[in-house]
């Protein structure tokens, strides 16, 4: 991917059902990854990707559970952990990079309630 740009994404990214990522070794234990969002573009980070790619790469490598892999990604890097009780543990930076408000009452009014 060389732009964040959602318009000049490649036309099957702009069209994919979700969000599309690719990784690459950059060392033993040690990925980069990068997504980009169907509408939004290029992430700065992806969570549940990293810890997929982390999952991923794991079994390829018969690596023993409690492994540590280190996800790199525009946004920072990440560690991720896949438990023994098949629970993925993900620590590195977290950043507030937006603020906003949503008025909920409104919507809801607007939305048609489902029929069951």
């Amino acid at each position: 991917m060389r732009s964040s740009s959602p318009r000049s994404a490649p036309d099957e990214l702009r069209r994919a059902p979700a969000a599309c990522g690719g990784a690459q070794r950059r060392g033993e234990h040690h990925l980069a990854v990068r997504v980009h969002e169907r509408g939004s573009g290029e992430t700065r980070s992806c969570g549940t990707g990293a810890c997929a790619v982390a999952v991923a790469a794991a079994v390829a490598d018969d690596a023993e559970r409690g492994t540590a892999y280190t996800v790199d990604l525009p946004g920072g890097t990440l560690r991720l952990v896949w438990t023994e009780d098949d629970r993925v543990l993900m620590t590195g930076p977290a950043v507030l990079v937006a603020e906003g408000l949503v008025d909920l009452v409104d919507q809801a009014a607007d939305t048609p309630a489902p029929a069951v």
